[in-house]
């Protein structure tokens, strides 16, 4: 529970309000090593659940808490791309923006051939069904009819894995305090990439097991 000047607001989970340092490097480092071992992180899926909640959008991300249903929609998510042979190869971060609020990025290793099945599945996940494509970019899979789910190959910042990695670190502050006195963040490589910072419940970021720090140590691979 938590005092803010005024009632005792209570979190049902552990809450943060930004990445903590050295997070953007790691994700950068996963998403490296997926391109060595060729299951390069290559696909984006980006979900307004904020939104989708506030609008009473129906689906697993319903009217519960958001934790719950990130994780709920991860592991139909991780069975799902298991189930077609593919290994599970992902980094995920939770942020908050100030018009959509809570909102997730979701990156993964995923073929072609199953990118457009992943849509027509997303959007029965969701309860929004995909969208005409009017608004669609070259590198767009596809995106929802209310734009509160999209997926994309597109790479932030035109790095393949690595930008696309950094780009959901930007919630890893750029400034710091250090010996006492704010300073620039020296843990932060790539600082151009800001924002999605906000008070989040639960678990703000992940690597998956099959590209985190143990597996790349155990292939004797250094960035």
């Amino acid at each position: 529970m938590v005092q803010r000047g005024g009632p005792t607001v209570s979190h049902r989970y552990p809450t943060s309000t930004c990445l903590e340092r050295g997070t953007q490097k790691r994700l950068i480092d996963a998403a490296a090593f997926s391109a060595h071992l060729g299951t390069s992180i290559d696909t984006h899926i980006t979900i307004n659940a904020a939104r989708l909640q506030s609008i009473d959008g129906g689906g697993i991300i319903g009217l519960g808490h958001l934790w719950d249903g990130f994780q709920d929609l991860l592991e139909r998510l991780r069975k799902w791309t298991t189930g077609r042979n593919v290994p599970w190869v992902c980094i995920w971060v939770r942020e908050v923006a100030g018009g959509p609020g809570e909102h997730w990025h979701i990156a993964l290793h995923l073929p072609a051939c199953h990118r457009l099945d992943l849509a027509h599945q997303l959007a029965d996940w969701t309860e929004e069904p995909i969208g005409d494509g009017s608004l669609l970019k070259p590198h767009d899979v596809a995106a929802s009819s209310l734009s509160n789910w999209h997926i994309t190959t597109r790479k932030p910042g035109g790095r393949g894995p690595e930008g696309l990695a950094a780009y959901l670190g930007k919630a890893e502050p750029n400034r710091v305090k250090l010996y006492g006195k704010t300073r620039i963040n020296p843990d932060k490589p790539m600082p151009r990439y800001r924002g999605g910072e906000g008070t989040i419940e639960g678990k703000r970021h992940h690597i998956s097991k099959t590209i985190g720090a143990t597996a790349q140590g155990k292939a004797g691979w250094t960035a």
